[in-house]
């Protein structure tokens, strides 16, 4: 009898340690797929904002990020007309939707904003399907944000 209470109790704790290892992994894996892109480059990035999430994969994601050499980054592009008319498009009438309920991303959204107006913001627009990515990065602050949308 003891043996098997032994062995129930030794399967629940690697049932435990498993899902203990997921709940840390996944995050992490997460992350890396949200900010591939620039994966390489980053020194440090946080999750800023994440809706909740709904029906299929609808979400809006902020990531704050600094590249390891502000220097690199040679994968962005300068402003352009293309990143005002994309960032209108994909990402400023639902922040602003959603900041209504939500003081964080209200002032997350106007940080944003003020990042934008920058002259040494430099971006990248990243589309996979369904997903719109907007990298927008100063080389100066060496401070960036990743605004992810998937419908």
């Amino acid at each position: 009898m003891k043996s098997k209470t032994k062995k129930i109790s030794l399967i629940i704790l690697i049932c435990l340690g498993i899902i203990s290892i997921v709940y840390i992994v996944l995050p992490i894996y997460e992350k890396a797929v949200d900010l591939s892109e620039i994966w390489q480059e980053i020194a440090e990035s946080k999750v800023e904002y994440q809706s909740e999430r709904g029906f299929g994969n609808d979400r809006l994601d902020i990531y704050s990020f600094s590249l390891k050499n502000s220097e690199t980054g040679a994968s962005l592009k300068s402003q352009d007309e293309e990143l005002h008319e994309y960032y209108t498009l994909n990402f400023e009438g639902l922040m602003n939707s959603k900041a209504k309920y939500n003081e964080n991303l209200k002032t997350l959204k106007k940080e944003i904003d003020i990042l934008r107006q920058r002259s040494d913001v430099k971006y990248r627009i990243a589309k996979e399907g369904s997903k719109a990515k907007l990298f927008l990065y100063s080389k100066e602050l060496n401070k960036g944000y990743c605004l992810i949308y998937t419908l």
